[in-house]
């Protein structure tokens, strides 16, 4: 559903004056709007209350790449790419035999997990992609228990 001008206008009212009850003032300089349907590519700035806003297709919110079609299946490979980094840079720590295995699933979990699932509860879990996220979790995993 598209709304039109008038109601975009009274949403970001409302937003303002419960940001500013908070103590928070709105940036309409970082402020960028996106039109989340397939159907409706605009492009360009839409105006409220004075203000030019610039429509977007994509942009990265903190650290998580936002795009208008909602695909997010390049966000979820540079979320597994960082991931296999930050196991990478641990690479001796989760070869060493003198670290007990509880230690290395320690790590695991509170290093390279989080990096793994930032940002993933804006994601739409299909087939695919829990398929990906599965097959790298059991890779680490294998790793760390061994072939058993």
């Amino acid at each position: 559903m598209f709304l039109p001008k008038r109601a975009i206008s009274d949403v970001y009212g409302e937003l303002k004056e419960i940001a500013k009850e908070v103590g928070l003032i709105i940036n309409i300089d970082k402020t960028k709007a996106m039109v989340q349907n397939r159907r409706f590519g605009k492009r360009g700035t839409l105006t409220v209350d004075d203000h030019k806003t610039e429509v977007v297709r994509r942009f990265k919110y903190p650290g998580t790449v936002i795009c208008e079609s909602n695909d997010e299946m390049g966000e979820i490979r540079a979320r597994i790419l960082a991931a296999n980094k930050a196991y990478s840079s641990l690479q001796t720590i989760f070869r060493s035999k003198q670290i007990h295995q509880n230690n290395k699933i320690g790590l695991y979990k509170t290093l390279i997990k989080p990096i793994l699932c930032y940002g993933s509860v804006t994601w739409t879990l299909i087939q695919t992609v829990e398929q990906m996220l599965n097959k790298f979790e059991r890779k680490i995993l294998r790793r760390i228990y061994g072939s058993t």
